[in-house]
């Protein structure tokens, strides 16, 4: 026989862009992976008017106006006449307004249905209203989601006793693309530049050494168009060390994660000399993952925590000799580079979108147990047909 299941409802809302960190990719990721197993309706309230796939846009029930207080509670109200069982925030703080983003406590004030809150921005330099906005964020929502433990760890230190959810930003599917001729022909390694120019200098320091080693490596860098000329002092440095044949930059407008794993696939190792205060060395490590190569890195906290020591050859900051000799490594091992990259695999796995989805599943249903669906709402809604015995 079969039953019927009304698939509980989660409304997603936030900045409505094809950016990585935007929630309108992840509410399509989400509808078709969790929908296949009866669980949820996924949909999309918008902030912005972006253009988006009509596989996105087809999610939408609405846009929100986050400019102002009163366009703010009207949202948060609205979610019950649009069927939500619960709401998924995605919150970062250039999304809303008022003095630091304070306007999305009027949103959340008006909500009549369970709240998770995914905080996208949570640094130990937040302002003291800030701190404010995040302890009420916290006290108001059923469930919190931040997207690191080093995020886990600062929020817990803003707000004693929050307990959030540690969901990884996704690994991007890698895009098969035409690789342009003589690209990554012979022996190469692959890096992103992130605007860190002392970084990318001790890179062609290194490689440098490995050209003295082996005359035949190479090694592609990818750059944004905004960075190049705080790469020029690295260019120069390679034309004064002989290499700049053996070092190239690559890149003009911001490239898709997935785009870039497709181009770097064919590498030996993807190399990230990042600095200390350097930002974006998430995304780069996730171009890497996708792009199945394996790591080698100065001890950044993104790539101590996202890898680890085991998963990758970790080098010491600032010193071009230890990534030389590290790259001479990956370059000269078969053996090596089928364990570094069978690591990454492991951490692509880890975050690719069917573990994602699952996790935030965990969370959505633990703030919506079955059973708690809004009354009514379940005869407007899919029907499910499960099978029994």
């Amino acid at each position: 026989m079969s039953i019927s299941i009304a698939r509980r409802r989660v409304l997603f809302v936030g900045r409505c862009s094809p950016c990585a960190r935007a929630p309108a990719p992840f509410a399509a990721a989400l509808a078709s992976r969790l929908a296949a197993a009866g669980e949820w309706d996924a949909r999309l309230l918008a902030i912005g008017t972006d253009d988006l796939p009509p596989a996105v846009e087809q999610l939408i029930v609405g846009r929100l106006d986050a400019s102002t207080p009163l366009g703010l509670a009207e949202a948060g109200e609205s979610c019950y006449d649009l069927g939500a069982d619960v709401v998924c925030l995605n919150h970062d703080w250039s999304a809303f307004s008022g003095q630091s983003g304070v306007d999305v406590l009027h949103f959340v004030w008006s909500l009549d249905v369970p709240l998770v809150t995914v905080l996208q921005d949570v640094a130990r330099g937040a302002t003291l209203l800030q701190r404010r906005v995040l302890a009420e964020l916290a006290r108001r929502s059923a469930s919190l989601v931040v997207t690191s433990e080093r995020r886990a760890q600062v929020l817990s230190q803003l707000c004693p006793g929050a307990e959030p959810a540690v969901i990884g930003v996704p690994v991007p599917a890698r895009q098969k693309v035409e690789v342009p001729a003589g690209w990554c022909s012979g022996p190469t390694v692959a890096a992103v530049a992130l605007g860190d120019a002392g970084g990318v200098q001790h890179l062609v320091r290194a490689m440098a050494r490995v050209v003295g080693a082996e005359p035949g490596v190479s090694c592609l860098v990818l750059c944004r168009g905004s960075e190049r000329s705080e790469l020029e002092p690295a260019a120069r440095l390679g034309e004064e060390l002989g290499v700049s044949t053996r070092v190239s930059f690559h890149g003009g407008d911001d490239m898709p994660p997935g785009r870039a794993a497709g181009l770097l696939a064919g590498a030996l190792a993807f190399v990230l000399p990042a600095e200390a205060g350097c930002e974006g060395v998430g995304a780069a490590l996730r171009v890497a993952a996708a792009a199945g190569l394996p790591l080698i890195s100065t001890p950044h906290p993104c790539s101590v925590e996202m890898f680890g020591p085991g998963r990758c050859l970790l080098v010491p900051w600032a010193d071009p000799d230890a990534m030389a000799s590290a790259i001479l490594r990956v370059v000269r091992s078969d053996k090596l580079r089928g364990l570094l990259a069978g690591r990454t695999a492991e951490v692509a796995a880890g975050l690719g979108w069917p573990a994602v989805c699952r996790a935030y599943g965990r969370v959505l249903a633990s703030a919506c147990p079955r059973g708690t669906c809004l009354a009514g709402l379940a005869a407007v809604r899919e029907i499910t047909s499960v099978e029994v015995g």
